[in-house]
């Protein structure tokens, strides 16, 4: 189970080969020892470093600015020297001493190790310049923040812009900025405050667009709030006030009939849009929704038709190629195979440097395998084996090339082709389809996880990176001694990125040790996951691979999982491989929908299975904690089990989309090999989430020294069961 362990208990494993025969590494010149660390003598200089910083840092979480900048006095090096400066700026700024506090943030900007300093300092110049009115000085700050896609609270940042350049009598980009918080965080608190700024800029005058656009976006957020009759009535008054607004107030109308799930109100509104012959920008919009509006009512015909038109006026659109790939998906969906096979071919063909240039490829192929065109099949295949071979389709080419070649009498190219995958991806989800092939062939192939290797000491860990290790190792290792956990693994997780540049797995994974003794096991399992692909690093004897494997797929919350396993009479390592694919084993995950936890149980779910699971009542009031939310997860996984005879991808599709759509699914696939009615699920997120978890459960029990799971061969004839759970 995920646990914090204390930095004094930490222990990494020694460099011992994890494979029989491991081929030889070179590994880079630039992060190997030289000369040789003194480790201890580095330890408890790290340490005093740590002290002095923790000390100030604490202080000033107690209100104590003045002890903090104290503590500081007494910091001699330059490990830490941008942090200190950082924390020495929020001292001043808390004493009111607000130019030797922007001193201090500058040093801390201009000499920050890693963005993460660089941009608390660029918020703590923020913070200094409002105080001191230097309006210019503050938007820099503030624009600079809003570069980072990712930053914590963009919202507010956004709004403290435009509230700033409203200040600055800025009013057409404060009217800009405010709109843009109002688009991008409809639903947010910050929403209201910049609806608000937008009314004070429109009773100003002079931007007459403000109070039309204001107006506009006061009606989408009654459309989102279900108000329907209010936001029909106030479109029929802005179209009356603001004619000039015709294009934008009938995609606005689309949007009313969509909430309402008024299909033809939705087409009519969308037709009549472009029929205004609108600019470019509308006119494309209006097309691609109108082609998946038809999709939605299943009027196939017309939804073609529209996408090409689209095509015809925008040929090189990036919608364009997207609105072509579902134009060749309809026809494949409703099993007309040959013509889908011949337009993701033309849609191949014709967009060359398209991303999802290899899934078009590999739908073609896997259109006319399923036409049993297999010359055609093969040809496809081939194609991304040639133009794309390190996406993701190249396993699956592989594969099929495999089963192609199975059905039509050649054995020996069969097993080269499965060898083939088992060679670039041992651990892969396809791999665990062409190992169960080949046995059925007659050939038995097996990699086997060596044992954990021997612990070593943190000081023969220093020692192992060496002297050209990166300077987050140091920093977060003194950060630790500090106690700021946090900030120890900002520093670690540079670090790994600095070491990814050269190459050095060993070290990445030593770090990953580092974060998981932290406490951060999150951020562990994040960073041994970016080591991990497939496991062609365990083929090639990559140093420390199986160590790194380990760390990606952890028995995560392992009590609590052994004890719902046992409760419920599943397999604890299918609990895992469930949980790893849903939430990554973060306990507060929430989905778009509303499912919450590390199961992503539906309030409404874990309710019910209250209702009706034996003990499960005190479960499903206390749902959202990780003890419960695993028990109720694995009982519900249980009774689809059941539901599906045992069969563990049938089981976990419907955990994903429902038993509803796994039914239907069934229905059409009774008696079909399973590998082959995974791929035929249309729903790409259940068909994707079905080969992860596969994949995971298999990895898992590889890792356990387990007998690899029998996937089944084809789909019962006998499912669902008439008396097991259906919701």
């Amino acid at each position: 189970m995920f646990r914090r362990a204390a930095l004094a208990s930490l222990v990494l494993y020694s460099a011992a080969p994890v494979l029989a025969q491991p081929v030889p590494i070179e590994q880079p010149a630039d992060v190997r020892p030289e000369p040789p660390v003194d480790a201890k003598a580095l330890l408890k200089e790290l340490e005093q470093a740590g002290k002095i910083y923790g000390d100030a840092k604490r202080a000033l979480s107690r209100g104590r600015a003045d002890e903090a900048l104290k503590a500081l006095k007494k910091s001699s090096g330059t490990l830490l020297s941008d942090r200190e400066s950082l924390l020495k700026g929020d001292a001043l700024l808390a004493l009111g001493q607000r130019q030797a506090a922007e001193e201090a943030y500058k040093s801390a900007h201009d000499n920050a190790v890693i963005d993460a300093v660089r941009l608390r300092a660029a918020r703590g110049l923020a913070n200094v310049y409002a105080q001191l009115q230097n309006r210019e000085e503050q938007l820099k700050s503030l624009e600079e923040l809003l570069e980072v896609r990712n930053i914590q609270r963009r919202s507010q940042i956004m709004m403290e812009r435009a509230e700033l350049l409203s200040k600055m009598g800025r009013t057409k980009e404060a009217l800009d900025a405010a709109q843009r918080v109002v688009s991008d965080y409809p639903t947010a608190r910050v929403a209201e405050s910049a609806r608000a700024l937008l009314e004070r800029l429109g009773k100003k005058g002079g931007v007459e667009a403000g109070s039309g656009r204001l107006e506009l976006a006061r009606i989408q957020n009654l459309i989102r709030n279900g108000e329907s009759s209010k936001a029909k009535a106030a479109l029929d008054e802005l179209e009356k006030k603001s004619p000039e607004m015709v294009a934008s107030i009938g995609l606005t109308r689309a949007d009313l009939a969509a909430k309402d799930r008024d299909r033809p109100g939705e087409i009519a509104a969308l037709k009549a849009v472009l029929a205004l012959d609108p600019d470019k920008e509308t006119t494309r919009e209006s097309l691609d929704r109108l082609g998946r509006t038809y999709m939605a009512i299943d009027q196939n015909e017309d939804a073609i038709a529209t996408f090409d038109l689209l095509k015809e006026k925008f040929p090189h659109a990036k919608k364009t190629v997207e609105a072509q790939f579902l134009a060749a998906w309809l026809p494949y969906n409703s099993g007309q195979y040959l013509a889908a096979a011949d337009r993701f071919l033309k849609l191949a063909a014709e967009y060359k440097k398209w991303k999802r240039r290899p899934e078009a490829l590999w739908f073609a192929g896997w259109s006319a395998y399923l036409a049993r065109e297999d010359a055609l099949a093969r040809r496809a295949f081939a194609q991304i084996l040639e133009e794309h071979p390190q996406s993701d389709m190249a396993l699956f080419a592989h594969y099929w090339t495999g089963r192609i070649r199975e059905r039509g009498g050649q054995p020996d190219e069969a097993r080269a082709s499965y060898r083939n995958v088992l060679r670039i991806a041992p651990l892969s989800y396809q791999a665990s389809w062409a190992e169960a092939r080949l046995e059925k062939l007659g050939e038995r192939v097996a990699m086997e996880a060596p044992k954990e290797e021997r612990p070593a000491t943190l000081e023969q860990t220093l020692t192992m990176l060496g002297a050209r290790r990166p300077k987050g190792v140091d920093r977060g290792i003194a950060l630790v001694r500090a106690k700021v956990e946090d900030e120890a693994v900002e520093e670690l997780d540079a670090a790994s990125d600095a070491l990814a540049e050269v190459k050095d797995t060993r070290g990445r994974v030593m770090i990953a040790e580092m974060l998981a003794a932290l406490g951060a096991h999150h951020q562990a399992f994040r960073m041994a996951s970016r080591l991990t692909a497939g496991g062609a690093d365990l083929v090639a004897g990559e140093p420390y691979a199986w160590r790194a494997w380990r760390m990606a797929f952890p028995k995560a919350f392992e009590d609590e999982v052994r004890h719902a396993a046992d409760a419920h009479g599943i397999d604890p390592l299918l609990v895992l491989s469930i949980m790893r694919s849903e939430s990554l084993f973060q306990p507060g995950a929430k989905s778009l929908v509303g499912a919450r936890g590390l199961m992503q149980l539906m309030p409404t779910t874990a309710k019910r299975i209250g209702q009706i699971a034996e003990g499960g009542k005190p479960h499903a009031s206390r749902f959202l904690e990780p003890e419960s939310n695993i028990w109720l997860g694995a009982w519900y996984l249980k009774q689809l089990l059941d539901r599906y005879d045992g069969q563990i991808a049938l089981a976990a599709g419907a955990y994903n989309a429902g038993p509803g759509a796994m039914d239907r699914w069934v229905e059409n696939g009774r008696n079909m090999e399973l590998d082959a009615f995974i791929e035929m699920v249309n729903y790409r997120e259940t068909r994707q989430y079905i080969r992860r978890v596969l994949e995971t459960y298999q990895i898992y029990r590889r890792l356990g020294a387990s007998k690899a799971a029998d996937l089944a061969w084809v789909v019962s004839d006998d499912v669902p069961k008439k008396d097991a759970v259906a919701f």
